[in-house]
């Protein structure tokens, strides 16, 4: 359970949990659907450049995962529903 605002927890194929927070610009835009996440956004606390990049790549490939279920065309008309 995050502590504070916007301060999240992933754990990595390893079972290791790494702390990481989304800085997005306005603070509001984490929650919209229309907002592109960018890795620049992800700020991961790790002990090293290297595994900080990977743990950020992880999470930007969970969070696009997540956005590309939830839009789903549909088959009769090319209209996006969400979830």
């Amino acid at each position: 359970m995050p502590t504070n605002l916007g301060e999240m927890f992933i754990t990595d194929d390893d079972g290791h949990s790494w702390q990481f927070t989304l800085n997005t610009d306005p603070p509001q835009a984490m929650y919209w659907s229309t907002y592109r996440i960018k890795l620049s956004h992800i700020k991961v606390k790790a002990p090293d450049r290297t595994k900080a990049a990977e743990i950020r790549k992880l999470i930007f490939n969970d969070l696009e995962d997540e956005r590309n279920a939830a839009f789903q065309p549909s088959s009769k008309n090319n209209t996006v529903y969400i979830k």
